[in-house]
């Protein structure tokens, strides 16, 4: 069961950190703006990968008991990479908020530029961040209906 999880957050960061190390910084773009982005999309990874983890074990399927050990064991992965899968989500917002705090301490000057989209694509940006702020409120409050 830990194995699962801990293999797949393994792969998932080693192929984050094989595109990482391909793709040139912007130039003038300042380290820590660098990590955050990083951060960003790392901590947005693996929740997105867990979470689509955590509904395939919630459809029960039945060519992976034996693998896993028994239903039982389907139901602990599973209950462990909805749980990892909110707490990737609540890093993933906490390093989203830390944009104020880097502005604050080394401004705005060094900041990655945010990729251009052309279109519709544009459009719903906004409100695809306004949905997925909601979308991490509505997970934590089930998350502690769950543990509860």
């Amino acid at each position: 069961m830990k194995t699962v999880l801990a293999l797949l957050v393994t792969l998932v960061s080693l192929a984050w950190g094989w595109h990482a190390l391909g793709v040139a910084a912007p130039v003038g773009a300042a380290p820590l703006w660098i990590l955050r982005q990083q951060g960003l999309y790392l901590s947005g990874l693996l929740s997105i990968v867990l979470t689509s983890l955590a509904m395939l074990l919630a459809s029960r399927p039945v060519w992976l008991e034996v693998p896993l050990g028994g239903m039982d064991r389907v139901y602990r992965s599973h209950k462990w990479a909805g749980i990892l899968a909110c707490a990737f989500a609540a890093l993933h917002w906490l390093i989203e908020m830390s944009g104020d705090l880097l502005k604050a301490l080394i401004g705005r000057q060094g900041r990655v530029p945010k990729e251009k989209f052309n279109g519709f694509l544009e459009v719903l940006r906004d409100v695809a961040e306004d949905l997925g702020e909601w979308a991490i409120y509505v997970l934590l409050v089930m998350l502690l209906i769950t543990l509860w």
